[in-house]
């Protein structure tokens, strides 16, 4: 199987906006040192891990257009992002009472 992106599917985008004719996200990014930072297009982040590709403000809803491992993912505005479950640790089933 192909490798998972993970370090992409686990970044979170609060907000897109234009700094004259520059457009920049505001997100948070797994393993940085601050809490939220912009993100510009070409930019490498999570220690070089993942490609900004684009940002997107086309559609009903803005998102960022990330690249790993040969892979994009789609981040929107807002969208949460998915707690990852460690391998092999997965809870057992639970009755329905």
């Amino acid at each position: 199987p192909p490798p998972d992106p993970a370090e992409a599917k686990a970044v979170k985008v609060s907000g897109i906006l234009q700094i004259g004719q520059e457009v920049v996200a505001i997100a948070s990014v797994p393993g940085d040192r601050l809490p939220t930072r912009t993100i510009r297009p070409g930019q490498k982040i999570a220690d070089g891990k993942v490609l900004v590709k684009s940002i997107d403000t086309s559609g009903l809803t803005p998102a960022v257009v990330l690249e790993q491992f040969g892979i994009e993912v789609r981040r929107g505005v807002g969208e949460v992002v998915a707690a990852a479950e460690p391998e092999g640790e997965s809870l057992p089933p639970q009755p329905n009472p």
